[in-house]
C-alpha cells in the first residue's frame, strides 16, 4: 500500500472549538454529535392528513441533495446552480443572505445516462466558529466567512492525495474535532468484520442506531428496516426506501419518492403514526436528509427548501 493510500484523513488547523460542544446547534451533517439524533423536546405526537404547518419555502438553492446546516441564526446548505456549486446562506425565515460559488458541479457522462438525474450538489456544509467548510462533488474544500461569504482558503483534495473521482463525484460532509478538519479523499478502509447482513444495505439515507437497534432503509433489500445493532437480527421491515432522522423518541422517515412518515422508534414493529405527501421543489428523487431543529423539521428537494413547525401545541 502507497503512503498516499494511508492518508484517509485530511487533517487542516482549523478552529480550536469542538462541533459536539453545541447541542443548541445542528452545524453539520447529522448534528454536532454526528448521530443524527436531535436534542429536540415538546415535538407533535402526530400530524394533520395535510402535514404540520408549513412556515417557509426557499427557492433558488441549484440542484442537489445536500441538507441542512443551522448556527448563528443562518442556514447553509449548497446546490448546483449553471453547473457551478454554490453554498448558499439563509436568515432564519428562509431569506437568501449570500450565495457562493465553489467550484464545477458533478455531471453525468455521456456514458452514464441513467446517471443524469443524480446531477448537484452532495455535500452538507459545516460550521465553526465564523467559518463555513464545504467540500464540493469534485474534491474542492473552501473555508467561507459565515458572515459574509467571503473565501478563506481552498484545497483541491483529488489532486492533493492522487486521488480518483469516484463515479458520482464526492458525496461528504467534513467533520471538525478540536483543531483538526477530517475528510476522506481516498485509499483502503481496514475494518474488522462482527457480523454481516444484506438486508440493511443502505443506499443514501444513512443509518440511526437508538437504544441498541438500527434503523435504517436496504437499497436491493428494498424496505425500512430495524436490527439489533449486536447480531445484525432482523427486527422488522417495512415497505419503502429513503432518509430518515431522530428526535423524542421518533423516526422522520422520508421516503425518496416524497412521503414524510413520523414512526415509534421501536423494535417491536414498524408503528407509523402519521404521513404526508411533501411538495416538490424541482426534478429528482428525495434523497436530501431532513434536519428537525428548533422545534422545526426542514425538508430539501432539489431547489427548495421547506420548514415546518413541529412545536407541540
Amino acid at each position: 500500500m502507497h503512503s498516499r493510500e494511508l492518508a484517509l484523513l485530511l487533517l487542516l488547523v482549523a478552529t480550536t472549538a469542538s462541533l459536539a460542544d453545541d447541542a443548541t446547534t445542528w452545524p453539520c451533517f447529522h448534528g454536532p454529535g454526528r448521530d443524527n439524533i436531535s436534542v429536540e423536546k415538546d415535538l407533535l405526537r402526530g400530524w394533520p392528513e395535510e402535514g404540520p404547518p408549513l412556515l417557509w419555502t426557499a427557492s433558488g438553492l441549484g440542484h442537489g441533495y445536500s441538507t441542512v446546516a443551522i448556527a448563528a441564526d443562518r442556514i447553509f446548505t449548497a446546490g448546483m446552480i449553471d453547473k457551478q456549486t454554490y453554498v448558499t446562506a439563509l436568515d432564519m425565515t428562509g431569506k437568501v443572505l449570500w450565495q457562493k460559488v465553489n467550484g464545477q458541479s458533478w455531471e453525468a457522462t455521456a456514458r452514464q445516462p441513467w446517471a443524469v438525474p443524480y446531477s448537484g450538489s452532495r455535500g452538507t456544509p459545516t460550521v465553526c466558529d465564523d467559518t463555513v467548510y464545504h467540500l464540493s462533488e469534485l474534491g474542492r474544500l473552501t473555508a467561507f466567512d459565515l458572515r459574509t461569504g467571503d473565501q478563506s482558503w481552498h484545497v483541491d483534495v483529488l489532486q492533493t492525495f492522487g486521488a480518483e473521482r469516484p463515479k458520482y463525484g464526492l458525496s461528504e460532509s467534513v467533520l471538525i474535532h478540536g483543531d483538526s478538519l477530517f475528510c476522506c479523499p481516498g485509499g483502503e478502509f481496514v475494518v474488522r468484520k462482527i457480523w454481516k447482513s444484506e438486508l440493511l444495505d443502505n443506499h443514501h439515507g444513512g443509518v440511526l442506531l437508538v437504544d441498541g437497534h438500527l434503523y435504517g432503509a436496504g437499497h436491493e433489500a428494498r424496505g425500512w428496516f430495524c436490527l439489533d445493532f449486536a447480531t445484525g437480527d432482523k427486527r422488522w421491515q417495512a415497505d419503502g426506501k429513503g432518509a430518515l432522522t431522530f428526535a423524542e423518541g421518533m423516526l422522520y422517515c422520508l421516503n425518496e419518492r416524497g412521503t414524510m412518515s413520523l414512526v415509534k422508534a421501536t423494535p417491536e414493529k414498524w408503528d407509523e403514526i402519521s404521513s404526508f405527501r411533501l411538495p416538490r421543489g424541482g426534478k429528482g428523487l428525495y434523497w436530501a436528509h431532513p434536519v428537525v431543529h428548533g422545534r422545526r423539521l426542514y425538508v430539501r428537494h432539489s431547489e427548495k427548501l421547506f420548514a415546518y413547525d413541529v412545536r407541540k401545541n
